[in-house]
């Protein structure tokens, strides 16, 4: 045990041992095509000659454990411990549980591991580190692996998030004034695309004369890629329009702008079914010239009474 603590805290090693691949045996190795969420992921570490330890280790990428280090998860076998459950020795207590759902699948030129009912915490780069002899001298290679999952949206413009009662407020009287809206996608292997839609998510209700903007970044909530929405409609798009009053018959009109994402790839389409009961919506308050000249009128009424009273 004191061995792999210092090859734990001690990553730098003399090479005597030579890994001819580490890979991922089977689906999840492909960025285009990334494993189900939920399938079964296997990695494997080969090695030129027989080895004495083998530690397998993830870092989930952008995350922290409770004692501030990298969120880590570790893996260690022997030869003889083929179908033993990985323990996480070294890891982040945070982990425990997911080191649980891995077991080692070794032989004398081999180490690998299972990795059963796959979550997005799975995907991304894992390390191999082979030792053989007396001295434990070794080598290390890194695999790529790449596990879907079903991003979650929001509506962030507006914010949503801080007053879920807050509008867009469309003028039709004002030639020069946009629809703005942007949806945002957390995670998301594959990313998603986004569509809009006015009303319904009907398919001809889907809005396609719209101009749109990408923006990936990251914050608290992990990373995200979100769409810039901004759209012109006519009145004949939104109203009973009036062509001989050129105005609208209603004196306001509320609808709601829908969002939806769609994470599709070469080899297919992921979480679909999921995907289609996911929308959010902003409610659009569009206001039209027959209020203007309604609210006109009746100030006038109210001038007029007031000078003959």
């Amino acid at each position: 045990m004191k061995c792999l603590a210092l090859l734990l805290l001690f990553p730098c090693i003399a090479l005597s041992i030579t890994i001819q691949e580490a890979i991922v045996d089977g689906d999840g190795s492909d960025e285009d095509q990334p494993l189900n969420e939920g399938d079964t992921l296997t990695l494997n570490c080969r090695v030129d000659e027989e080895w004495s330890i083998c530690i397998w280790s993830h870092e989930i990428e952008d995350q922290t454990d409770s004692l501030g280090n990298d969120m880590k998860l570790v893996c260690t076998s022997q030869p003889t411990h083929n179908g033993d459950v990985c323990v996480n020795t070294g890891g982040s207590d945070e982990l425990d549980d997911a080191a649980r759902r891995i077991r080692a699948k070794v032989s004398q030129d081999s180490c690998g591991l299972t990795i059963s009912r796959t979550e997005a915490i799975d995907g991304g780069t894992w390390k191999c580190s082979m030792f053989s002899g007396a001295d434990l001298a070794g080598a290390v290679s890194e695999v790529d692996a790449f596990v879907s999952n079903q991003s979650k949206i929001y509506i962030t413009e507006p914010d949503l998030w801080s007053d879920p009662s807050e509008v867009i407020t469309y003028d039709l009287t004002k030639t020069n004034t946009e629809i703005e809206a942007t949806c945002t996608g957390y995670g998301g292997n594959p990313e998603p695309t986004f569509h809009w839609f006015v009303g319904d998510d009907d398919d001809d209700n889907e809005i396609t004369d719209h101009k749109t903007r990408k923006i990936t970044s990251s914050d608290d909530l992990g990373d995200y890629v979100s769409e810039q929405m901004t759209w012109t409609p006519s009145r004949a798009d939104l109203c009973n329009f009036d062509a001989t009053s050129d105005s609208c018959e209603d004196d306001q009109l509320t609808f709601s702008l829908i969002c939806k994402v769609e994470q599709t790839v070469s080899s297919g389409t992921y979480y679909q079914n999921e995907n289609d009961q996911q929308l959010v919506e902003v409610v659009v308050e569009v206001s039209s010239a027959s209020k203007l000249v309604f609210s006109s009128l009746c100030l006038i009424s109210l001038a007029l009474t007031t000078v003959l009273h």
